[in-house]
């Protein structure tokens, strides 16, 4: 016989013989059980299952599939202990079918006597109470008439919201003088116009500020920095005003041509603790604390624009308040 013929028929004997003896093992009685006694008929008693009947889940010898006994929970009080069947668990139907509540329908009389209580509701809080109630009532005990004196009841209430803001609306028409709309238009095309005439009119007025008024820009090394810096570069220029730097921090590389704070900040605008920070002073204001905050952190230039404009307002309020005083003061 051919040498490589007799090596493969020895091969292929003891790959059966491999797999026979695994499959012997795979029916045997796992390692530690005992196969049990033998009855009268020669049977094994309690025989363990094998590997393809045993339950991977309670079986010990698997402490990552095992999940152990299940212990009797300790109690502190002596009372019986009921066993639940499980019937009173039951809040949903098992064939999981929605019903509906059984119950009489809303009668004629009992709609007639609901709308008759309605009406004679004379304040919102009585409306509300008796709303909420059936409202419960329906929840609790969803029956057709409990469901149906509810929806009467919203039903009512709608109708009273409805005749309001109907006689709300002709009543602005007769009394434009409350009536914001008449001033401030909703309209979109006419609103669109009108804050783009009001956002020139203030940009005019931002420009003319500059000749009376001046910029102070606090800054520290930080990114949020850099960002303010080039939005308030680009505000000055436009503008037309006058700009001083100062540089919170020493050797700041941001503005190395900025002038150390040495506690300006604390002083101007009543005292200044989040930067960057933008500032509006008037020349003519000898009080530094009298300046105004225009920003913090990062803003546009329009919001720079807004708050230019609304601090200028504020700073001649407060000199006119002041030279009041001084006049009366004398």
């Amino acid at each position: 016989m051919n040498p490589r013929n007799i090596r493969l028929a020895q091969q292929a004997l003891w790959i059966s013989l491999a797999l026979a003896a695994a499959f012997a093992a795979g029916l045997a009685p796992c390692e530690g059980e005992a196969a049990g006694p033998e009855n009268a008929e020669g049977k094994r008693v309690n025989a363990p299952q094998t590997f393809w009947e045993r339950d991977v889940w309670a079986d010990p010898a698997r402490p990552f599939l095992f999940y152990g006994e299940k212990k009797d929970e300790v109690r502190t009080d002596k009372t019986p202990v009921k066993k639940d069947k499980g019937e009173s668990l039951a809040l949903f139907p098992a064939d999981g079918i929605d019903r509906a509540a059984v119950g009489e329908a809303l009668t004629r009389a009992e709609e007639a006597d609901g709308l008759q209580r309605l009406t004679a509701l004379k304040t919102v809080e009585e409306l509300q109470t008796e709303v909420k109630a059936r409202l419960n009532a329906a929840v609790m005990d969803p029956t057709p008439r409990a469901i149906g004196l509810y929806l009467q009841a919203n039903a009512f209430m709608m109708q009273k919201a409805g005749v309001f803001a109907e006689s709300w609306r002709r009543a602005l028409v007769n009394h434009p003088q409350f009536d914001w709309t008449a001033v401030r238009p909703s309209v979109n095309a006419v609103a669109a116009a009108q804050t783009r005439e009001r956002e020139g009119r203030m940009l005019r007025e931002v420009k003319l500020l500059a000749k009376d008024h001046g910029l102070v820009f606090f800054g520290d090394d930080s990114l949020l920095t850099r960002r303010m810096l080039e939005q308030v570069q680009a505000f000055a220029l436009e503008n037309g005003f006058e700009t001083a730097f100062v540089s919170t921090t020493d050797a700041n590389p941001l503005m190395p041509q900025a002038r150390p704070d040495r506690g300006l900040s604390r002083i101007v605008a009543r005292g200044i603790t989040q930067f960057p920070a933008l500032v509006l002073i008037n020349r003519f204001e000898k009080d530094p604390a009298r300046a105004r905050l225009i920003a913090t952190g990062a803003a546009d230039g329009m919001t720079l624009a807004r708050n230019t404009h609304a601090a200028a307002l504020e700073m001649a309020r407060d000199k006119v308040f002041k030279n009041t005083t001084d006049k009366d003061g004398q």
